[in-house]
């Protein structure tokens, strides 16, 4: 029988933790095959690594995800997640163990709501147990982009949509050494990599950042939108110390409109560019 969203669902840690809303996602894994021809055409094949990954588009109610983004040192892991389940319920459900989110995009847009999405690692992946829904989170802890504030070095400049990007280049390593029965093709580790902060924002009007000069001075994004609980939260984002890359002057058409998209980078391994707070 055919399945649909409604039949599916993602959760977090060994009690089946709800996700925040999910938009879509994925649990799956890459692994290559090499043939292995020889002289009279006789051939054999040999399986790559597996590389269990996922990834989840998300609309941000809590930063329990959030929260195993970045890292505490250069040479360390983000925050580990224990265990990732997904797939359709009743049909095919998987579990990835010891994971760890490799990038992060937080946006917010004109009509929306603050969305998170994430692209993980993992150094296992199995059949899931799980056969029933973990309880949706309440509606009322989205961000709705009315309740938000949007800030270039303290000014507002007409913000229309903006994205801000973590990458923590993890990478995967197996070896030849003796592995557990079932294990022989997983990886046996994660290794981290440069943490890359970036941040591309659109305008209706030109914020004042000089890219032209030798040393253009480094800018800081804020952001702030508040949910609807009884008493609501705050979610306070800041992305500083970036440094200005380009901001084209787009030419329009008749009555369409003009807008600036600004991109922005932060130094590389600069743990105090990207911070965040929910309260």
């Amino acid at each position: 029988m055919p399945y649909v969203g409604l039949d599916c669902a993602m959760l977090t840690g060994p009690t089946a933790a709800a996700f925040d809303r999910i938009a879509s996602g994925e649990i799956g894994f890459d692994q290559t095959l090499e043939h292995l021809t020889g002289a009279g055409g006789d051939d054999s094949v040999v399986y790559s690594m597996i590389e269990p990954k996922g990834s989840a588009e998300t609309w941000l109610q809590t930063t329990t995800l959030l929260d195993c983004v970045t890292k505490s040192a250069n040479n360390a892991l983000p925050a580990q997640i224990a265990q990732i389940d997904g797939g359709v319920l009743g049909e095919q459900m998987m579990k990835q163990t010891e994971c760890y989110i490799n990038t992060c995009k937080l946006s917010c847009e004109i009509g929306g709501a603050v969305k998170a999405a994430y692209d993980w690692l993992a150094l296992g992946m199995t059949a899931s147990a799980v056969t029933t829904a973990a309880e949706a989170k309440a509606k009322n802890l989205m961000l709705l982009w009315h309740g938000a504030t949007t800030e270039v070095d303290g000014v507002t400049f007409s913000c229309q949509s903006w994205e801000a990007t973590v990458e923590n280049g993890l990478k995967l390593h197996t070896s030849l050494d003796e592995k557990a029965a079932g294990m022989e093709r997983f990886p046996e580790a994660i290794t981290p990599g440069n943490q890359k902060v970036s941040l591309t924002a659109e305008f209706k009007a030109a914020p004042t950042v000089d890219f032209l000069v030798a040393i253009p001075d480094t800018v800081t994004f804020a952001f702030s939108a508040v949910n609807t609980e009884g008493s609501p939260k705050t979610f306070l984002l800041t992305v500083g110390a970036l440094h200005p890359v380009g901001m084209p002057v787009k030419i329009a058409a008749g009555e369409d409109e003009v807008t600036w998209s600004m991109d922005l980078e932060a130094d590389y391994n600069d743990l105090t560019a990207f911070n965040y707070s929910l309260g």
